[in-house]
């Protein structure tokens, strides 16, 4: 077995269920068969796709299941597919059933309104819970703000092709004639590595991504900026600012962010569905 197999397949079973997956293969059927992979390196050292060669001792029933088999005995796959995680997998389907993102913010806000109800005699438990439900509305933004762009790009060949022209991850490579064909095949799964990986709470990179994707007019982002410096004292700093104030986090806060954030959510949600009502803006 070729070392690349080993560090992909052996040691995270979770790969190997992600090959037969890809191969259209049932996963018993997979261990059955012999093959080898390979990668395809570019002139600079990136991997651009991998070369899975199956043996053609293998039972030919089996084969005949392989979806994109070639004469050879060969399938090509581009790498985004194959070294994307479970919990990614998990994540996009997850994001392509989330069709209302506005509806789910609301949602995700009525629950914590609920949690707020709840009577803590504990004061130090209290503000642990008050604390708790500030990062959670942060949290909301942010799930809105990814489900949004990342369903709105994967539906639309247009929208994509805009990501991919203005975003910093793909204006800095550099491919040769002789790989054009092959980068154009895996565009679609590298746009969707770059999109999960996206700090969503990174409100300038969010919105320079929104604007320059949809060509919409993003809402003013500096109320929300200042509750995300408070959520990330919260989370890393242990309630305290950098000079070791402690952030005190009360009812009148919430109520602040629950404003600002419906404010930044019901502005971009109404020009989503401007671009999806009249069609795009450029």
């Amino acid at each position: 077995m070729s070392s690349i197999k080993e560090y992909y397949l052996e040691n995270e079973e979770s790969r190997y269920i992600q090959l037969a997956d890809i191969l259209g293969v049932s996963w018993r059927e997979l261990q059955d068969l012999e093959y080898e992979i390979t990668a395809r390196v570019s002139t600079d050292g990136n991997v651009y796709s991998y070369i899975i060669e199956f043996s053609k001792d293998n039972d030919p029933s089996v084969l005949r299941n392989v979806e994109g088999l070639s004469e050879n005995w060969t399938v090509e796959i581009a790498p985004w597919v194959l070294e994307r995680s479970e919990e990614d997998e998990y994540e996009l389907g997850a994001i392509a059933r989330n069709e209302n993102y506005r509806l789910s913010f609301i949602s995700e806000l009525q629950d914590l309104d609920g949690l707020l109800e709840l009577e803590i005699a504990d004061q130090n438990l209290h503000r642990v819970l008050l604390r708790q439900v500030f990062i959670s509305i942060i949290g909301a933004v942010e799930t809105y703000l990814s489900d949004a762009f990342i369903n709105e790009v994967i539906s639309n060949p247009l929208y994509l092709e805009r990501f991919v022209q203005s975003h910093p991850e793909f204006k800095k490579q550099k491919i040769s004639l002789s790989e054009i064909f092959y980068e154009s095949l895996k565009i679609k799964e590298k746009a969707k590595n770059i999109m999960l990986g996206t700090i969503y709470h990174k409100l300038p990179v969010v919105k320079q991504m929104y604007q320059d994707t949809f060509g919409i007019k993003f809402p003013h982002i500096g109320d929300m900026q200042k509750y995300i410096i408070q959520r990330h004292d919260l989370v890393h700093r242990n309630g305290k600012t950098a000079d070791g104030d402690q952030v005190i986090i009360d009812r009148k806060t919430i109520d602040n962010l629950k404003s600002s954030a419906f404010e930044m959510i019901d502005k971009i949600d109404i020009e989503i569905k401007e671009l999806s009502d009249y069609g795009l803006p450029f």
